[in-house]
């Protein structure tokens, strides 16, 4: 099979980003919705495909999961983007446990999280 070489670097990225995140700890993939305007918001941040899952780990071990306001997300499937996300094991438990905590959804969590982190002033994007 023939891949363009653009998206061989694309893939070579994503390959060794995982590569890096499995050595530093067991992953578990997260089936998630993002909502289009917070999905937007992300890949606004982001200049290559590879780049998502960094940021989005990025943003759910700086963003407070404790105290950030939660976002209510249409139950309209076509407002919602879906993806899967490889979050490292203790993420995953601890966005899993804050959920819990606030009786919301991990889901909800994290499209909170990533909405607060791209609009709150506090985290700068930098260019």
């Amino acid at each position: 099979m023939n891949i363009p070489a653009t998206e061989q670097g694309c893939l070579s990225q994503e390959s060794e980003l995982h590569k890096t995140m499995q050595d530093e700890e067991k992953l578990i993939s997260y089936k998630t919705r993002i909502m289009a305007d917070v999905d937007r918001k992300l890949r606004d941040r982001i200049s290559r495909r590879g780049e998502l899952v960094k940021l989005i780990v990025l943003i759910l071990r700086t963003v407070d999961l404790s105290t950030m306001p939660l976002l209510e997300i249409s139950s309209d499937i076509q407002d919602l983007a879906a993806t899967s996300v490889m979050l490292p094991a203790a993420l995953h438990k601890k966005l899993r446990e804050v959920a819990a905590r606030r009786h919301s959804s991990m889901n909800v969590l994290m499209n909170s999280a990533i909405w607060f982190y791209t609009t709150d002033k506090t985290f700068k994007k930098k260019k």
